[in-house]
């Protein structure tokens, strides 16, 4: 057990005799280890009876959430999240946790800061209840789920407003790499929130642990609803802004539309002019021979083509339709 008032003992690699001497005296310790090789995992059978099944998921990881019950002790599929990076990718940390009413052991495959920071704590900070340290585990983890969740909040808040200023190709990018990561963000946080509701009342009832664990785990729970909730509003949100991303884009094609549509206007009846007089009235070609004729006929035509196009100037350039739109 764990004397009042005094600091967690702290084990990063297997050390038999230390290990065994800690169960004997019934001294309460966490044994993390990071990158172990399958050896060192099927030896953790031998020394605390672990299940086979249990150490076949931390050998192979790759496992879903869950909470497996095992007798005197649990086990705990749980996944925690880096630190957000800019322009990164969510990057998930599946960790493994072997409860018992003597001694928390966790298994990793990464160096994770959280973890090495949260083992530090107890090595200088006094705890009096041995549920207090599998709760300060699984509760680090899910608060590195809450800061990446509050991260991509942020980002979809950035580009929604780069969109509404004006939709960019880039931006369609950044949208649709927010998309994938937040359904591979949802594929956990969903069963893990189920398996945080299932640990509210499973590490109660580990032999050795307090039955006053109910609430510090059923805390974890409502973190991991809070999780759940943000990442199915940032889910929406990032729909939302590729919405209006596609409408921003679509506007912009109408915009070059009727530009391209003024411009056709504008040059048709010339066009039309200078095809259909030119080739079939002589008349054009005996009496527009100098610059003074050039000038009178070409220009004259130009003008008053322009003039019989000034409304539909009006109507299609969108600054013109504006402006006339603000004075009625």
């Amino acid at each position: 057990m764990l004397e009042p008032h005094e600091p967690l003992t702290c084990l990063a690699h297997i050390d038999e005799p230390r290990i065994r001497e800690l169960i004997d005296t019934d001294t309460f310790f966490w044994l993390d280890l990071e990158r172990p090789t399958d050896e060192e995992i099927q030896s953790l059978g031998a020394l605390f009876g672990f299940h086979e099944l249990a150490l076949e998921d931390a050998t192979k990881f790759g496992q879903r959430p869950k909470v497996d019950e095992y007798g005197d002790h649990l086990t705990i599929v749980y996944f925690g999240a880096e630190p957000p990076r800019p322009a990164a990718k969510v990057a998930l940390v599946e960790v493994h946790v072997f409860v018992h009413g003597g001694f928390v052991v966790t298994v990793r495959r990464a160096a994770w800061q959280a973890i090495t920071e949260l083992r530090r704590s107890f090595e200088l900070l006094p705890f009096a209840s041995e549920q207090f340290v599998p709760y300060r585990i699984l509760d680090a983890l899910t608060d590195t789920l809450t800061e990446l969740v509050d991260s991509i909040e942020r980002d979809i808040d950035e580009i929604e407003e780069d969109v509404v200023q004006g939709a960019e190709p880039e931006h369609a990018v950044r949208i649709m790499a927010l998309k994938h990561e937040l359904a591979t963000l949802r594929r956990t946080v969903g069963p893990q929130r189920d398996v945080a509701k299932l640990m509210v009342s499973r590490l109660a009832e580990v032999p050795g642990l307090d039955r006053g664990a109910h609430d510090y785990f059923r805390d974890v729970h409502d973190h991991m609803i809070r999780v759940d909730q943000g990442v199915e509003t940032s889910r929406m949100l990032i729909a939302d802004v590729l919405s209006v991303y596609m409408a921003g884009t679509a506007q912009r094609q109408n915009e070059a539309t009727e530009r391209l549509n003024v411009i056709a206007t504008i040059f048709l009846p010339l066009s039309f002019v200078v095809g259909f007089f030119g080739q079939n009235f002589a008349w054009m070609t005996d009496h527009v021979q100098s610059r003074g004729d050039f000038l009178l006929y070409g220009g004259g035509s130009l003008v008053v083509s322009f003039l019989l196009l000034v409304p539909v100037l009006r109507l299609s350039i969108p600054g013109l339709r504006r402006r006339r739109d603000a004075r009625s």
